[in-house]
């Protein structure tokens, strides 16, 4: 508001008959009150017309600002209130829920959260407003401040209870508690509105995909799309439930149902991209380094390309070098090969590699393979079947022997509960010594959901020998591992997973007492996203059976994968 400032000192009056004479002091003194008291009236007629003239101004940008709102202009609608704020500071109250609104609206979350948060403290009562509120700070990622808002919500708002549950469950999913969110979606589900009982719909199927039950999820997800109204989350959801399942090309088409009818989104889109880079080729170079206890070390590193022949089958070839130093001198190793992965249906699948390996220093040029069938008749259970033609190739008693071995396994992951579960293995090798070993494990285990996300297991294991090696090699005839183990797991930035493990406990072999035993692993993985991805791990372990040489290791695995498309 600009400020006016009126003088009547000095004033020259033209045209006025005598003005500026040598009058009579009483004749100047009766002029002079009387211009002075037409100044005043003419500042006083100035600053209210200046006022005037301000309120419609004001006034005018808060009714623009109000359409742009509501055509979806949420750049103009925001610059509109700024400037009508700036000009009178006495309305920013009556446009804090609306400016919030609009950044909101426009992906601006964090400021739309500050503002609504102003607003809410000077307008407790306001449920729409707590509503508004509550979602700005779920997507501004203040996950636990948005579920305690929900929750508020529902105690003091009966109105909105319904809604205010629907978004407190979202905030679980999007926390991984995906149990407690599923209980409010039932709740929904049976006490809502229609509307609201089809969003409950469309919440449970993504828990249910969240907790990897993707059958049961896509069932939901085609419940929901046969809808006259589609949801593209609701296909989104089927498409991911189908490629969890392996089977990308179902995924394509779940796709293709919402392009027929108009739908399209960022998220589809990206997913669609996502599905045509798993055919893509990519080249996958990996370093590997250990050292073990007794001073032995191995430096090798692998390149492997890979393909997609069919949306599901997957082609690899590679090679890599190779050297391992220890007490008996370096050995150098050369090895190449090629993997064929297919999956026959959404419970079956089988990979097959065969490679080829030089080992010069110790004259031994083994060809070694393996079979791997994955079958998984529910969402519960999984069975993994192997058989292999195996070396040790990171033992030099072992290589310099030429020992290998037929190997064959089968395990079994059952899930008992939402968080519970149990993992059985047996395997079994027939070395070419004329020796068998035999290992028996165990891993019950119970997930803590959240962020981040927390199992802790107990895995045991117990490894018989017929007979041992005639060369220095660990093969007691019986040995025993019992260590508790803590998992933790989190996702930072959509791309990036961390994951660190450690057991510690007790390990036990024929005539020896029982000895500490410590496994520690950290884990870092960039997804494969906009063309590239990364794996990085650091692990140690002193179990007998971590090393086949100094029954300690310390060991760095990098890998990038880059697609060549």
């Amino acid at each position: 508001m600009k400020r006016l400032f009126c003088h009547s000192e000095g004033l020259q009056v033209r045209g006025i008959p005598g003005a500026g004479s040598n009058r009579p002091a009483r004749g100047r003194w009766r002029v002079s009150k009387f211009f002075t008291a037409f100044s005043f009236l003419l500042c006083c007629l100035l600053l209210a017309g200046v006022a005037f003239a301000q309120s419609p101004d004001v006034q005018s940008l808060i009714n623009d600002g109000n359409a742009a709102a509501h055509r979806d202009d949420h750049a103009e609608a925001i610059s509109d209130y700024q400037k009508a704020i700036k000009l009178d500071p006495s309305v920013r109250d009556s446009l804090l829920f609306k400016l919030g609104q609009q950044y909101l609206w426009s992906g601006q979350s964090r400021p739309a959260a500050d503002l609504l948060g102003e607003y809410i403290h000077k307008n407790p009562a306001d449920c729409s407003g707590k509503s508004t509120y509550a979602l700005a700070l779920s997507w501004s990622d203040q996950l636990k401040q948005a579920q305690k808002q929900y929750q508020e919500i529902r105690n003091v708002c009966p109105e909105l209870e319904m809604d205010a549950a629907l978004g407190e469950a979202r905030i679980l999913r999007w926390r991984d508690r995906n149990a407690a969110a599923a209980k409010i979606y039932q709740h929904v589900e049976q006490k809502g509105t229609p509307a609201q009982q089809n969003d409950a719909k469309l919440g449970f199927a993504l828990t249910q995909l969240g907790q990897d039950y993707n059958r049961s999820a896509r069932n939901d997800f085609r419940q929901l799309t046969a809808q006259p109204k589609l949801d593209p989350s609701a296909i989104e959801g089927l498409a991911v439930a189908d490629l969890h399942l392996g089977m990308p090309d179902n995924a394509i088409d779940d796709l293709h149902l919402g392009t027929d009818h108009g739908i399209h989104t960022t998220q589809l889109n990206d997913l669609s991209d996502h599905i045509q880079s798993l055919t893509a080729p990519s080249i996958t170079p990996t370093f590997v380094f250990f050292r073990d206890a007794d001073g032995t070390t191995y430096y090798g590193g692998e390149a492997r390309g890979s393909f997609g022949w069919y949306p599901r089958t997957h082609m690899e070839t590679f090679f890599g070098s190779s050297d391992l130093d220890g007490r008996y001198g370096p050995i150098n190793g050369l090895w190449t090969g090629a993997a064929l992965e297919h999956r026959f249906s959404e419970s079956v699948s089988v990979r097959a590699e065969g490679r080829y390996n030089d080992f010069k220093d110790a004259n031994f040029n083994p060809l070694t393979g393996e079979v791997d069938a994955v079958i998984t008749p529910t969402d519960k259970t999984r069975v993994d079947l192997a058989v292999a033609r195996i070396t040790i190739w990171d033992n030099q008693p072992a290589l310099f022997n030429h020992l290998i071995g037929t190997f064959e396994s089968g395990g079994i992951d059952q899930r008992l509960t939402n968080v519970d579960r149990l993992t059985l293995a047996v395997d079994s090798t027939q070395w070419n010594e004329g020796n068998l070993r035999m290992r028996y494990r165990a891993n019950p285990a119970h997930t803590f959901q959240g962020i981040p996300r927390i199992t802790v297991s107990l895995p045991f294991l117990y490894q018989t020998y017929s007979q041992p090696f005639t060369f220095g090699l660990f093969s007691p005839p019986t040995y025993v591992e019992l260590a508790p183990a803590a998992d933790i797991a989190f996702r930072r930035a959509h791309v990036w997973s961390f994951d660190f493990y450690g057991r510690i406990g007790g390990q036990k072999e024929t005539y020896q007492p029982w000895k500490p035993l410590g496994t520690f692993q950290a884990r870092i993985e960039r997804d494969l996203n906009h063309k590239w991805g990364m794996v990085a791990t650091f692990a140690h372990s002193s179990s007998n059976v971590a090393s086949s040489s100094g029954f300690s290791r310390t060991s760095v695995t990098i890998s990038f994968t880059r697609l060549l498309e």
